[in-house]
């Protein structure tokens, strides 16, 4: 730049700044850095491969430093019978209804209800006729004297021969008993416990009748699945309330569960699998509830005796029963009488437990799956059989009924 071109920017800079309001100054920077702000915008958009970057710099110091790659751990194999395990634990355990099953459930409710209001006031009804009966015996008895004149409602009740006197205190004494047996239901009907008691059985028997009808509806459902030992095919029978399969080979009852599984997942029925770990930790607890409070118990008595003891009282022991008890093998199976044969020599152990073998725990399973052989893969029938007795009602005809309509040719 030359000295005159410094004197012109110079010059004008001064009388901008001299002759120009400093409102439009204060505009024209913010313009400019508008403008460059812009511009830095643009060219990051459009050139971003030609910009410099020092994060690019330390990425490739980065890389240089480490060119291996990070190994990706490989997932651990499931086993067989641990399949579709996870999955089913993520499942729902309770049955969820959607909006008609949930409409169809109040229908259900209601009609429950209004049957057990119906059977409440049934049970009235019969004992206000029978008093409503003993009252117009005791009119009747009023007119005659001496021995009763029995008709033959008389002769049904059973008591010819008696006087009236004798015959009134009979019935005031049924009509009494009649009356505090009315008292009793209508006080029962009326209480608390017993209107919640029966609230909540209603309210469970109209969700068991949806939850029956669900079940209807996995009768024609079925799975496949390839096991190790062979194919397995299944469904569920809710009248058995088991696992019913076929296959041509033995199948154990661990790759069962693998199957039953599967027709869970697929299905969508958690509640009527049985998780066994889960069913094993619920009779763990419960072991370990009643040990601790055997062990309170045991405690408890020892404190006693020892209390009594220092109190100069005689502990008081439990009576025994002077009748021999038997053990299973002196008896006869399914008699319950004494054995007079010498029991099997394989009866009777002569190894004695040790104290750790005493108190092992032992769980029992309070519920289980259970799964029913029907025979191989050729006995299923895929076809669903037709009843004909539902398509024409002529099979459904009784040989009464048919005498009664008679027999029309057509």
């Amino acid at each position: 730049m030359d000295i005159e071109s410094i004197f012109f920017t110079i010059f004008t800079i001064w009388y901008l700044k001299s002759y120009i309001p400093e409102e439009l100054i204060s505009r024209l920077y913010r313009l400019h850095d508008e403008a460059t702000k812009f511009t830095e915008f643009y060219n990051d958009i459009m050139y971003s491969h030609l910009l410099y970057d020092e994060s690019d710099d330390n990425d490739d110091h980065l890389k240089e430093i480490s060119n291996v790659e990070p190994a990706i751990e490989p997932k651990p194999e499931v086993k067989y019978e641990d399949k579709f395990l996870q999955h089913i634990r993520k499942m729902n355990k309770e049955y969820v209804l959607d909006d008609d099953e949930k409409a169809e459930e109040g229908k259900q409710y209601i009609e429950l209800l209004k049957k057990a209001s119906d059977e409440r006031l049934s049970q009235l009804t019969q004992i206000r006729d029978k008093m409503f009966q003993i009252e117009i015996k005791l009119i009747k008895y009023e007119d005659h004297e001496g021995y009763c004149i029995c008709d033959d409602d008389d002769y049904e009740d059973g008591n010819l021969g008696e006087t009236k006197e004798e015959r009134i205190k009979t019935l005031v004494t049924q009509k009494t008993e009649l009356s505090e047996e009315k008292n009793k239901l209508e006080e029962l009907f009326q209480s608390k416990k017993y209107i919640e008691e029966g609230l909540s059985k209603i309210n469970e028997e109209a969700r068991k009748f949806i939850i029956d009808k669900r079940l209807d509806k996995l009768e024609s459902c079925y799975v496949m699945e390839f096991t190790p030992l062979g194919n397995v095919l299944m469904k569920y029978d809710k009248n058995k309330d088991s696992f019913i399969f076929y296959s041509d080979s033995t199948i154990p009852y661990r790759y069962l569960e693998v199957v039953g599984r599967k027709f869970v997942k697929q299905f969508n029925c958690r509640p009527i699998f049985v998780d066994m770990e889960e069913e094993l930790k619920l009779s763990e607890d419960k072991w370990e509830k009643e040990r601790k409070e055997k062990e309170e118990k045991e405690e408890e008595d020892k404190r006693k005796k020892e209390e009594s003891i220092i109190n100069g009282k005689k502990p008081v022991e439990e009576k025994k029963n002077v009748f021999a008890k038997f053990k299973s093998y002196n008896k006869e199976s399914g008699t319950g009488h004494v054995a007079t044969a010498a029991p099997p020599k394989n009866s009777i152990s002569n190894k004695k437990l040790t104290p750790a073998q005493e108190n092992e725990k032992v769980l029992l399973k309070q519920k289980a799956n259970r799964y029913t052989y029907e025979g191989k893969l050729a006995n299923f029938s895929f076809i669903k059989k037709v009843d004909r007795k539902v398509v024409d009602k002529k099979f459904a005809m009784s040989f009464a009924d048919f005498k009664k309509g008679g027999f029309k040719n057509k």
